[in-house]
């Protein structure tokens, strides 16, 4: 269980980053 724990948080920090890079490229703050 620790380690889908640990896969989840990955998951979710490359999905934040993804809409972090998205929201660059619109050109939204």
């Amino acid at each position: 269980m620790g380690a889908s724990k640990a896969q989840k948080a990955v998951l979710a920090g490359i999905v934040e980053e993804m809409f972090d890079d998205a929201g660059n490229w619109l050109g939204v703050e």
